[in-house]
C-alpha cells in the first residue's frame, strides 16, 4: 500500500507540472502577441481618406454682361462698316487714263472686298443679339435688303474690273474703268444706305438695352 500511494504520489505531482507548464507557456504567448491598436488604425483610415476638392472657375457671365459684350461688338462692327463705306467713296474719285488703269483694278476691289465684308459681319454680330429671337428677325430684316443691294452692286463692279483685263485695247479698257466708276458709285450709295439702316437698328437696340451700351468701352468711345 505504502508502495502504491508513493506511486500515486508522483503520478499527481507530474500532472500539476505539466499543467503548470501548459499554463505558463499559454501565459508568454498571449504576451508576445502584438497588440492592435484600434485608435490609431482608425486615425491613419480617416487621415488617408480626402474628399475630392469642389470644382472652382469663373461663374458664368450675367445677362447683362453679354449683353454688353454684344453692346461692344455691334458699336465695332457699326464703325468699322460706316468706315469702309466712306473710304469706298473717296476711292472713286480718280481721272481715267490708261495708266491708272491697274492700280484702279487693285485698290477698288480692295475697298469692295472690305466693305462687303464689314456688312457680314454685321449682320452676323445681329444675329447673336441676347434678346428674344423676334428681336432679332427684326432688326437683322431690316439691313438684309440694303446688304443685298450692296452685295449686287458690289459684284456688278468687281466684274467691270474684271473687264478691264479682259479689253482688247486701251480704249476698251478705259471703258470698263469707266463703267466700274459708276458701279462702285452705286455701291457706294448701297453702302451709305446700308449705314443709315444700321443705325436706326442701333437707335432701336440702344433703347432696348440702353445700360449695355452705356457699360461698353467701344459704344462710349464712338458715340
Amino acid at each position: 500500500m505504502n508502495q502504491r500511494s508513493t506511486i500515486a504520489g508522483v503520478v499527481f505531482v507530474a500532472a500539476a507540472l505539466v499543467v503548470v507548464g501548459v499554463i505558463v507557456l499559454l501565459t508568454r504567448g498571449q504576451d508576445d502577441t502584438p497588440a492592435v491598436d484600434l485608435s490609431g488604425s482608425a486615425a491613419g483610415s480617416s487621415s488617408s481618406v480626402t474628399a475630392a476638392p469642389s470644382p472652382t472657375g469663373p461663374p458664368p457671365p450675367t445677362l447683362e454682361e453679354l449683353q454688353a459684350e454684344w453692346a461692344g461688338e455691334v458699336c465695332r462692327a457699326r464703325d468699322r462698316l460706316t468706315e469702309q463705306v466712306t473710304s469706298l467713296g473717296s476711292g472713286l474719285d480718280v481721272e481715267l487714263s490708261p495708266d491708272l488703269l491697274d492700280s484702279l483694278d487693285q485698290q477698288l476691289r480692295m475697298r469692295l472686298l472690305v466693305v462687303g465684308s464689314s456688312a457680314n459681319d454685321l449682320v452676323t454680330v445681329l444675329a447673336g443679339a441676347p434678346v428674344e429671337p423676334a428681336q432679332i428677325d427684326a432688326w437683322v430684316t431690316s439691313v438684309t435688303g440694303p446688304k443685298d443691294r450692296l452685295e449686287e452692286t458690289v459684284e456688278k463692279t468687281k466684274g467691270h474690273l474684271d473687264a478691264i483685263g479682259q479689253s482688247s485695247g486701251v480704249v476698251e479698257g478705259v471703258q470698263e474703268a469707266g463703267l466700274a466708276i459708276s458701279a462702285g458709285a452705286e455701291a457706294f450709295e448701297a453702302g451709305q444706305q446700308l449705314v443709315e439702316a444700321v443705325r436706326a437698328v442701333y437707335a432701336e437696340a440702344e433703347t432696348e438695352l440702353g445700360p449695355a451700351f452705356e457699360a461698353a468701352p467701344d459704344c462710349r468711345s464712338s458715340a
